[in-house]
């Protein structure tokens, strides 16, 4: 699939080596995994468990939630596979987070040249 834009924002946040560590671990588990939507997903189904690791994949948005929990920047009440691409547009009264963590506005990448 080509993209003609992406938006970028960046988190800012302290960054200890352990935190660096495991973040690295969990990184080498999910590059396995593959791209994933499920209809329970979506339907937000009484039966949508949080895991550790995922056994069959993350969505993309519910990967980057999954990884603000494992970095501790963000709090562990909303299932990751509740967060959307559109929780993470700016700016977002439903985004969270904790430990002076804060993301930066959005910015355009275009990578249509004429």
């Amino acid at each position: 699939m080509d993209y003609e834009q992406m938006i970028y924002r960046r988190l800012h946040c302290r960054r200890p080596p352990e935190m660096m560590e495991d973040l690295e671990k969990f990184i080498k588990i999910i590059l396995k995994k593959k791209h994933t939507m499920s209809i329970c997903k979506l339907c937000k189904c009484k039966n949508v468990k949080e895991e550790p690791v995922k056994k069959n994949g993350y969505f993309c948005s519910e990967l980057v939630a999954s990884v603000f929990k494992r970095m501790k920047v963000m709090p562990d009440n909303k299932l990751s596979s509740r967060f959307y691409p559109g929780t993470f547009e700016s700016p977002s009264e439903s985004l969270e987070f904790i430990n002076g963590a804060y993301l930066d506005d959005e910015k355009l990448i275009d990578f249509y040249l004429d």
